[in-house]
């Protein structure tokens, strides 16, 4: 294994080579997410240079592999050929080249290459990390063995800050990609911070530079594999808000939970135990922040009176949050037809606001008929903090309600394109189903849906 990660330590410097001979114009992506002709180029090389090299398929942000490709595979490339394209297009210097080899679920070998500043970060199990610096000039007498040991060491920052550094810890935080709630865990926390691009901040705490890189909004499993071998290896820890374990990967979807990286020095201490223990206060709480509750139900299953409560309950305890309602979503969003597809169009399009909304810390409750299974796919996809409720009902029950009387008027044929007449729905596979035949019992009912979050 450690002849592999040789040759793929060299195919990150030349594919940084061909980076930086590229234009910096950005295009936006379909996703809004920016590219480059770098990605491409990058991409385009590596894919080619990993195959000759291994038997192993290649997963890469630019070419993804369906899940049912990959599922079952022991061992896969996972790639970021350019990592923060931003940096890139403005002509900074904190962008980089990630490679990674995922075993089942586990990053074990990784590869960060920054070009711009030539600095070469390699992780191995059993090999540990190293840093070199490197270039396609340099890059004939390369040797692995040749490396600087990374474990977290901070003896420099010792000798520099002197006592100063006993009392004051430094974080990572982004210089593109910040958030409110980044911004308050490190308040809450007292710590000083530094702005790097991409895989950087990770690198920082293996080299012993910084202390805690805290990541409380959207990142894909490419833009983290490679680095999170590089922080283990150095002793240090890559930690999900949400379980309080490792990142895991080759999940379904490549959305990272938010998490908080730890350099070797901070394994163990109290931020670190906050976050493994859901210590962390309420605010910093990644299972509020930016979180999308999706409450699916036919007409008149109560769905509406529960999300009303729900969202005066996250009101009054101070958090920032909305409620859409779907009846007055589709007269914003315009002219849909009530047919199955012009309900999956429209369920699509709240989806988007709620993501919208998501991106910036809003907690979003979503109430909705949409019971189709292309629209809890498509959430589980877009949504990186996400909880889908279902509340259902007996289907007498909902028959005797029919306040607006849909159903009488579909049963009798005089009203088309009734979900649970004559549209088919999909009972979700929900992360909590609620049964609302008995009305009744709100706080209790809220309470699950509360206490659903909290454990996420």
């Amino acid at each position: 294994m450690q002849e592999l990660l040789d040759k793929v330590a060299r195919v990150a410097v030349q594919a940084g080579e061909i980076a930086l001979a590229c234009s910096k114009e950005a295009r936006v992506k379909a996703d809004g997410s920016p590219i480059t002709q770098a990605d491409l180029e990058a991409n385009a090389f590596i894919t080619q240079a990993l195959m000759q090299i291994s038997p192993y398929q290649v997963c890469s942000e630019e070419a993804v592999l369906g899940y049912e490709a990959r599922k079952d595979l022991e061992y896969f490339w996972l790639v970021d050929p350019l990592d923060g394209t931003k940096d890139f297009a403005a002509n900074l210097s904190g962008w980089s080249i990630n490679i990674a080899l995922i075993h089942h679920s586990k990053p074990i070998l990784g590869v960060v290459y920054a070009p711009a500043l030539k600095e070469l970060y390699v992780g191995l199990d059993g090999f540990g990390a190293r840093s070199y610096e490197v270039d396609s000039t340099t890059l004939q007498s390369f040797r692995l063995e040749s490396g600087v040991r990374l474990c977290g060491d901070i003896s420099a920052r010792v000798k520099q800050a002197g006592s100063e550094l006993e009392s004051s810890l430094l974080a990572c935080d982004s210089v593109f990609h910040s958030s409110a709630l980044t911004q308050e865990f490190i308040a809450h926390y007292g710590l000083e911070s530094i702005k790097l691009g991409s895989s950087l901040k990770f690198c920082a705490l293996a080299r012993g530079e910084a202390d805690i890189y805290p990541r409380f909004n959207g990142t894909k499993e490419w833009d983290t594999a490679a680095s999170q071998v590089i922080v283990e290896q150095s002793g240090g820890a890559v930690i999900s808000v949400q379980t309080g374990k490792p990142l895991s990967y080759n999940k379904k979807h490549f959305a990272n939970d938010y998490f908080v990286a730890f350099a070797a020095n901070q394994v163990g201490g109290k931020i670190y135990e906050d976050v493994c223990s859901s210590r962390l206060p309420l605010a910093c709480k990644a299972s509020f922040y930016g979180l999308v509750v999706w409450v699916a139900g036919l007409a008149g299953s109560g769905k509406s009176t529960i999300c009303k409560e729900l969202y005066i309950r996250l009101r009054d305890s101070g958090l920032s949050v909305v409620y859409l309602d779907g009846d007055e979503l589709r007269d914003v969003l315009g002219a849909y037809s009530y047919d199955k597809q012009g309900r999956i169009s429209v369920a699509k399009k709240r989806a988007d606001l709620a993501r919208l909304l998501s991106r910036q810390g809003v907690i979003t409750i979503v109430s909705t008929i949409s019971m189709f299974d292309e629209i809890y796919q498509y959430n589980r996809e877009h949504f990186p903090n996400y909880l889908e409720v279902y509340i259902s009902c007996a289907y007498e029950e909902l028959i005797r309600r029919d306040q607006k009387q849909l159903y009488s008027k579909a049963l009798k044929g005089e009203l088309p394109n009734v979900v649970g007449v004559d549209i088919d729905y999909d009972e979700p596979k929900a992360h909590l189903q609620i049964d609302n035949t008995t009305l009744g019992g709100i706080d209790e009912k809220v309470g699950q849906i509360l206490a659903a979050i909290q454990s996420k």
